[in-house]
């Protein structure tokens, strides 16, 4: 077991193996650590930063889980994603912006996996954020009311993650079918509900799954009292449903957090912070980018169990998660909002809406520098967007791999 010294941080204090005493992370392995060392205006070298980190952790993913299979018995879908070219397209492409001047692959294989992938689920949660972020500037546009509802429950390091989630999902169910719940939304004209999975680790307290909730009210009747009295009935069903499904009941105060949504822009104070280099954190972001949070102290993200080398913890979570949904809209309030159908798999796939090809190497190249050099992708594009591409096909040559300059369309 990993010594987590004081408060628990996952990288601040140093974690070190103490067999060996090796330092196996530090807190420079942060994400958070490395963006304090960036100026926030050099945008570009933050942008870097951040998709350097995703591509890290998403081959500390495929090296975890390669050896395992899903627990329907199929190869982990990450293990190939921005590995494998698409077997129908010449070549591994990169096109780059004519404007901003960003690169981006294209022409590879994406997983659209939202729990495993730290590459796609950055991807699907900048979708899913705007969605959100859609429906609830709509909603409140029209002085109706939004209410944020967080549900938890009590948890040990003797729980297991899939043990948790079974008793959570159906002590939601119990929840929501209490008659008084019911009563309460009828009595504020409930129009539906968007409902986000999130979960942390912690080595006290273990698995620690949670939902969040924004639930829309056609109404524009409320007070300080309404969230008090819907804390107390939603609180009261909650923990009698957690009790009944043999989990631990957790306070009221902790269990059950009912707040109203003034802004879609805002949210519990958020508005100012800085997660993962995105800035004016809300409800939308809320219950979309679990994976750009950091976990409050004596607690870990998924992703932050890996740059840990709690390698089986990630495993049991990989297993536990495969096939949830992490964000679920109730029925028909997408089509309510005006907001259209997306799948993970194609909020994950490539943008063509900007860009044009720089650059090209074939899928044999592609596969030979992959194998010698699994960051291939996140140091081609860094070079595209420091010197351009044919500086880029000349240090791609220089290491033995053959590639080529795209030439641009001429006029039509």
């Amino acid at each position: 077991m990993l010594d987590i010294a004081a408060g628990g941080d996952a990288f601040n204090p140093d974690i070190v193996d103490p067999e060996t005493g090796e330092v196996i992370a530090d807190r420079r392995d942060s994400l958070a650590f490395k963006l304090s060392q960036i100026s926030r205006s050099n945008k570009n070298e933050r942008r870097r930063t951040i998709r350097g980190y995703r591509s890290k952790v998403q081959r500390m993913v495929r090296e975890t889980l390669k050896a395992t299979s899903t627990p329907k018995g199929n190869r982990w879908r990450v293990c190939d994603c921005m590995r494998l070219p698409v077997p129908l397209k010449e070549s591994v492409i990169v096109a780059q912006s004519p404007t901003t001047k960003t690169a981006a692959l294209r022409n590879l294989v994406t997983c659209g996996q939202v729990w495993t992938c730290p590459v796609c689920a950055s991807k699907i949660a900048s979708v899913r954020r705007d969605e959100v972020r859609q429906g609830l500037e709509r909603h409140l546009a029209g002085g109706l009311v939004a209410v944020s509802v967080t549900l938890t429950v009590r948890h040990g390091v003797g729980h297991s993650a899939k043990r948790l989630l079974v008793a959570m999902a159906g002590a939601l169910k119990r929840m929501r079918a209490n008659r008084r719940v019911r009563q309460l939304r009828e009595g504020y004209h409930y129009r539906g509900q968007i409902r986000a999975l999130e979960v942390t680790y912690g080595h006290a307290n273990g698995w620690h799954p949670h939902f969040h909730e924004v639930w829309f009210f056609d109404t524009k009747l409320w007070s300080e009292s309404s969230t008090a009295s819907m804390q107390e009935e939603i609180a009261q069903a909650w923990l009698a449903a957690v009790e009944t499904g043999g989990l631990p009941k957790p306070s009221k105060e902790i269990g059950v957090v009912v707040k109203r949504i003034e802004e879609a822009r805002d949210y519990e104070g958020k508005g100012n912070a800085s997660i993962d280099g995105i800035n004016d954190w809300d409800a939308a972001d809320e219950l979309t980018r679990s994976i750009a949070k950091t976990a409050k102290p004596g607690r870990m993200s998924p992703f932050d169990l890996l740059v840990a080398g709690e390698f089986d913890l990630f495993r049991e979570y990989a297993g536990a998660f495969h096939g949830k949904r992490q964000l679920t809209w109730s029925p028909g309030l997408k089509s309510h909002f005006a907001i259209g159908e997306v799948t993970d798999e194609e909020a994950a796939g490539e943008d063509e809406s900007e860009g044009v090809p720089v650059l090209a190497i074939d899928h044999r190249e592609w596969m030979r520098a992959f194998k010698v050099m699994p960051e291939i992708g996140t140091r081609l594009l860094d070079q595209v967007e420091r010197e351009g591409a044919v500086a880029a096909v000349a240090w791609l040559r220089s290491l033995g791999y053959a590639a080529r300059v795209v030439e641009p369309p001429g006029p039509v």
